[in-house]
């Protein structure tokens, strides 16, 4: 969203794609609770497509309860907190993707010398203990 340097939404600048949708979703949500009409929102809708800058988008809202620019950052925060989340450590990955290797190459061993009791059980199983202890301790650390 084209922000000058005091956070303030500059109506000049040129809207784009993202910019009209997210118009278009905080009148869905008026539309929901009521404060406008179907057809209001239609028309709106029509005009957010349209709209060639976010000052004619912000026109669309401004007799709504709804600051475009301060909704621009909450889905902006969303959106990273949302990408955050999806991500593990990169200390997690690594000891995940080592005890995973192990598990492959024990597993293979096994199949190799004939199958018989699941021995890499033992192995994996204290690795990974100790694998999680270990997070466990980096996590305390942070």
């Amino acid at each position: 969203m084209g922000m000058n340097q005091g956070g303030e939404l500059n109506p000049s600048i040129r809207a784009s794609d993202e910019d009209r949708d997210r118009v278009v979703e905080i009148l869905r949500q008026h539309t929901a609770e009521g404060r406008i009409t179907a057809e209001e929102f239609d028309e709106r809708m029509t005009a957010a497509y349209s709209a060639k800058t976010l000052g004619a988008l912000a026109e669309l809202t401004a007799d709504l309860p709804v600051d475009l620019a301060e909704h621009a950052r909450r889905q902006q925060d969303l959106a990273r907190l949302a990408r955050q989340r999806g991500r593990l450590p990169k200390q997690v990955r690594q000891e995940l993707a080592g005890l995973g290797s192990l598990a492959v190459v024990l597993t293979t061993i096994w199949v190799i010398s004939g199958a018989g009791y699941f021995w890499p059980v033992w192995p994996l199983g204290i690795i990974a203990a100790i694998t999680v202890a270990r997070l466990i301790q980096a996590w305390g650390e942070r």
